[in-house]
């Protein structure tokens, strides 16, 4: 559904600086916490893809997105974060919060007309691909 709407995916590492589930045994003084979410990379990705995306032709908006794991307390949770960066400065966040809720759309009825609980910062949205899902209810016929 998100390649379909000119959406790539990413993938992030799930070894960070900070988060909630500290490795036992990090190899690396910047990579002791598993991550907590997937928006953080995403934001990152959004930035260094801005200044590179002169070289991928005539696009005008970043459009971007991952499915990975995510590490809480209480367990892992694959998750979806869809990221968007118009390149232009006009009604810039107007823009990217539209194709953010279009891309969701796209994803709820690729899901079968599902409702996903998610949440919208900086030009990302993040939702969980577990528990939080939600049918739409039933509707009464006439």
């Amino acid at each position: 559904a998100l390649n379909a709407l000119g959406f790539v995916e990413i993938l992030t590492y799930s070894l960070q600086n900070t988060g909630e589930v500290p490795l036992l045994n990090s190899l690396a003084a910047d990579k002791g916490f598993l991550r907590a979410n997937l928006s953080d990379d995403m934001k990152r990705a959004l930035k260094t893809n801005e200044s590179h995306a002169g070289y991928y032709g005539e696009y005008d908006t970043v459009k971007i997105f991952e499915i990975g794991n995510i590490f809480k307390t209480d367990g892992e949770y694959t998750h979806v974060c869809i990221g968007v960066h118009p390149l232009a400065m006009k009604k810039r966040s107007e823009r990217a919060n539209a194709l953010l809720l279009l891309a969701k759309d796209a994803v709820e009825k690729a899901l079968g007309n599902v409702h996903v609980d998610h949440r919208m910062d900086e030009n990302t949205l993040e939702f969980p691909l577990t528990a939080p899902v939600i049918k739409d209810a039933p509707t009464a016929s006439a």
